[in-house]
């Protein structure tokens, strides 16, 4: 059985993955602003951050993971899930447990949102620059194989 000592301190970790989380989502709402001002120095900036953040997730759940290991629970969620099944429903690690999911389910949604908005960038840029050199660098069209064609065209539209 664990104790409250120990429920106290895998809550307390719970709670700084919270905050982190947080503080990922705020950076990918910065993000998706810098997106639509095409400041690349400042998204630059932002994306550092979040890779910051991201590893000290990345270490937190480790110690999480470690702390239940270390109480006999396996070393994932489904160790932190026995843990939660044998407390009553109300209590402040399941409260943090479950901010922390929801606040991971929103940085996953505006980090979609986010890569969307890159690649369709991304694929703007690549039009012009077809446009600009004469070439077709995706015509969409397969070879014998079915695989996607890649090659390069040239058009006709650039020639003088």
């Amino acid at each position: 059985m664990i104790t409250i000592e120990n429920l106290q301190a895998l809550t307390q970790l719970l709670l700084k993955q919270t905050s982190l989380a947080q503080n990922l989502l705020d950076k990918l709402t910065d993000e998706h602003e810098v997106l639509s001002l095409n400041d690349s120095d400042l998204l630059d900036r932002i994306v550092e951050h979040k890779q910051a953040l991201m590893k000290q997730l990345e270490a937190g759940m480790t110690t999480i993971t470690h702390a239940l290991s270390e109480q006999g629970y396996s070393a994932d969620i489904s160790g932190l899930d026995s843990l939660l099944q044998q407390l009553p429903e109300n209590t402040p690690l399941h409260r943090q447990w479950h901010k922390l999911q929801e606040l991971a389910k929103q940085c996953q949604e505006k980090n979609m949102v986010n890569g969307g908005i890159v690649s369709l960038k991304q694929r703007h840029i690549r039009q012009a620059l077809d446009i600009l050199t004469g070439t077709q660098s995706s015509k969409n069209t397969y070879d014998k194989q079915g695989e996607v064609d890649t090659r390069s065209t040239k058009s006709t539209y650039t020639k003088a």
